[in-house]
């Protein structure tokens, strides 16, 4: 399993070494079209299928969609031709002409591939039918449903959603049918991928079926509780296999991808109550504000950060640990006390060296700044203003921190991402509110205090 999804990385690769064409301004990527396969929605997660309206032709992602109905799929550089491999089915594209070999037979394609952002699109009506599958196209729903007949047929597929810790199990529930006329045997493989590419695979289970019966399995990963796991958003796959995928015989029937499915979390904390093996009440000078442990309150379910009357005194906790490549995020309400800022970033002293920085003005307009520090300098910052105000109610503030780069989200939209220009070096998490000396440091006349619901990475 885990060679079957780095070989779709290096397909990807070796596609956009072909080159790319113009494209016609009839050709428009469009993300409202579904496609449906045996009644299971397709997710593209980055080239998008599009409709050419001249020619009443819709357009996919050839790996996506040969993958998906089973096929293996390799560039054979030195012959330029795209091989796709099927039970019983051969079939050659050249990204240069209409002309198809299926099964060493000549064909002509409605149309020759088109290469747009690195990918290689095709027709999706002829690839599917070479693939045997019935293709139907819905105007009014703006919908394609691909329909492939397999001899094992999922009646049913639970999936999981939302968030997981270690020691937690990550189930797939599937309710089957044998569809065939005779007794067979199946293997399910099922496997994750984390933010940095790792994936994680359980042995394919087999299923033995008599002609016609039904039968439910469950597929199951329990979340590695080790230092290693990385926080963030999982992918699942699940394939169907004729034989175990180790044969190198075995034929994939069918796969399924489910992008960012599932969030994993090595830590959440709910602050229910003060957990001082996690996290370290800060005290010092930072701007206006001398920190004070005092003003740090758990209460509730909620984390208070008190900004005391009359003063600029501020608050600020850090992780006990170091840590590094994952997703961290928090939900909380600001105060209305636009003289101080409140923070949630990643820092490791000296200054100014390693910091991942979302900064909030403790404000009704909604100003946010994003900044990277590496190698003594500010090297990335961006100002934005969200389109809430963050006093009104409780929002989630998060950033994604991976060797690749450091994306930013709010309420789990992207808003900013950064591929350079980023420490490496373990830092500590922290979150503070407190009154910059390039404010007017105007004092509260009021108590004030950031409410936080929970802090999770």
């Amino acid at each position: 399993m885990k060679i079957f999804i780095r070989l779709l990385s290096l397909y990807i690769f070796l596609f956009t070494l072909i080159g790319c064409s113009p494209m016609s301004s009839a050709n428009v990527s469009s993300p409202d079209i579904k496609v449906f396969v045996n009644d299971e929605l397709m997710v593209f997660t980055q080239q998008q299928p599009y409709f050419d309206y001249q020619n009443n032709r819709s357009y996919v992602p050839l790996r996506t969609i040969a993958e998906t109905l089973g096929a293996g799929i390799s560039w054979d550089q030195k012959a330029r031709l795209i091989k796709i491999q099927q039970a019983g089915k051969s079939i050659e594209i050249s990204p240069d002409s209409s002309r198809v070999m299926i099964n060493h037979k000549a064909q002509v394609a409605d149309a020759q591939p088109i290469f747009m952002n690195g990918y290689t699109m095709v027709p999706l009506r002829f690839v599917s039918e070479a693939l045997d599958a019935r293709v139907e196209w819905d105007e009014k729903s703006r919908s394609i449903s691909i329909y492939k007949s397999l001899p094992l047929k999922i009646l049913s597929l639970r999936k999981p959603h939302g968030g997981f810790m270690p020691g937690d199990s990550v189930n797939i529930g599937l309710y089957l049918l044998n569809a065939s006329n005779s007794a067979s045997q199946f293997w399910l493989g099922y496997s994750l991928k984390n933010p940095a590419g790792t994936i994680y695979d359980i042995e394919p289970k087999t299923l033995a079926l008599k002609a016609g019966e039904k039968q439910e399995i469950n597929l199951s990963w329990e979340v590695p509780n080790n230092k290693d796991l990385i926080s963030g958003s999982y992918d699942i796959y699940l394939v169907i296999w004729d034989k175990h995928p180790s044969d190198k015989t075995a034929q994939r029937l069918l796969s399924y991808e489910y992008p960012a499915q599932i969030r994993i979390f090595r830590y959440v904390d709910n602050f229910n109550s003060w957990n001082s093996s996690i996290w370290v009440k800060e005290t010092g000078k930072l701007g206006l504000s001398q920190l004070d442990p005092d003003n740090i309150i758990v209460e509730n379910g909620l984390l208070f950060l008190e900004m005391p009357a009359n003063t600029t005194a501020g608050a600020e906790i850090s992780s006990r640990t170091a840590l590094r490549y994952g997703s961290y995020e928090v939900n909380m309400k600001l105060p209305d006390l636009p003289s101080a800022i409140t923070g949630f970033f990643l820092y490791k002293a000296p200054d100014l060296y390693n910091e991942i920085d979302i900064e909030l003005y403790n404000s009704h307009d909604g100003k946010i700044m994003f900044t990277l520090y590496s190698g003594g300098r500010k090297s990335r910052a961006i100002q934005q203003i969200l389109p809430f105000d963050p006093t009104a109610d409780f929002h989630s503030y998060r950033f994604d921190y991976l060797a690749e780069g450091v994306s930013f989200y709010v309420d789990d939209i992207l808003l900013q991402e950064w591929t350079d220009g980023f420490s490496t070096r373990p830092m500590n998490l922290m979150l503070n509110s407190w009154f910059p000396d390039w404010l007017d440091g105007k004092h509260p006349s009021a108590d004030q205090y950031v409410q936080v619901d929970w802090i999770r990475y």
